[in-house]
């Protein structure tokens, strides 16, 4: 930092671009260079990148989906089908776009993984390690799913701050991504439980060692991959919680998203987006499936399912 501080204040009329994959040190960095530095965060490989790059048509126009949907896209179904369930595979990387070897893809996300550890491990005390290492294989077994950081504390064996920590020093090195109950306080906010994500689906399928064959991955499980695969197109979300309601992401402008990543959508899967639709007082919603594509009408409520 030192170095490009001077070389910064004393040379005219040059850029200095600085990458890396070592977030936790950059932003080290950041705070050493204040005012001379811009930061961007480049996230994992979006689903429209990955169809984009497989030249397929990846630009819809939100407001007319369904006449977009059967203008681009039904002629094509299987072909995203099998592009999706590739992305949820091995998608995030740039890197194994073209990748098809089963051990090379599960070798490189699982260098990527051991280089974040190492990382963030030099914030941890000496012989701690291996509780960075349970934790991410922790939050790999419950991506998607709602979490209390007291369990995570338990299962490690640590005390809740140490297990808050750890956590934190995870988002900060963007492994992770905690979502927060949808409420006007923010206090409770914080408070009440919480779901996590992985960066990309294809982690905890590297981490915890599924088939590399998304049609051998099971049940729920593939909904859950599905979820934390659409969770990483996503920014600012929350998710709703109410009794034995859930719905998934909540997103800007009180827009709705439920994932039944299933081969048939039954009454009882739109009841928990209908009740959210009740309680925050809004009229349309999303609902992701597998491979259906209709609308579902309710008094004035408008659910889409969408595959």
């Amino acid at each position: 930092p030192d170095l490009l501080k001077t070389i910064y204040d004393t040379e005219k009329n040059l850029k200095i671009v600085i990458s890396g994959s070592s977030s936790l040190e950059l932003k080290q960095y950041k705070e050493s260079l204040a005012g001379r530095i811009l930061t961007f965060h480049v996230p994992v490989f979006s689903f429209k990148e990955f169809a984009k790059y497989h030249k397929l048509e990846w630009q819809i126009e939100k407001e007319n989906l369904l006449v977009e949907y059967d203008k681009k896209l039904i002629t094509k179904k299987q072909v995203y089908q099998k592009l999706f369930e590739k992305y949820v595979l091995k998608g995030a990387f740039p890197e194994l776009l073209e990748a098809e070897d089963e051990e090379f893809i599960k070798k490189y996300i699982s260098e990527v993984i051991d280089k974040i550890i190492i990382d963030v491990s030099k914030n941890v005390e000496n012989g701690k390690e291996n509780e960075i290492s349970d934790l991410i294989a922790l939050l790999c077994k419950s991506t998607a799913r709602n979490f209390e950081i007291n369990n995570l504390a338990e299962a490690l064996k640590v005390n809740r701050n140490t297990a808050s920590r750890y956590l934190s020093l995870l988002e900060k090195a963007f492994l992770v991504k905690t979502s927060y109950n949808y409420t006007k306080s923010v206090a409770k906010r914080l408070r009440v439980g919480k779901k996590s994500y992985t960066a990309h689906s294809c982690i905890p399928i590297s981490v915890l060692n599924y088939p590399f064959n998304f049609i051998a991955i099971e049940g729920n499980e593939a909904g859950h991959l599905v979820e934390t695969a659409i969770a990483s197109n996503l920014t600012d979300f929350c998710f709703w919680k109410q009794q034995n309601h859930e719905i998934d992401f909540v997103l800007k402008d009180k827009l709705l998203v439920e994932v039944k990543y299933q081969n048939k959508i039954i009454n009882e899967d739109t009841k928990a987006l209908l009740a959210g639709m009740d309680k925050l007082k809004v009229k349309n919603a999303l609902l992701v499936t597998k491979n259906t594509m209709d609308v579902k009408k309710e008094s004035e409520k408008e659910i889409t399912l969408i595959p």
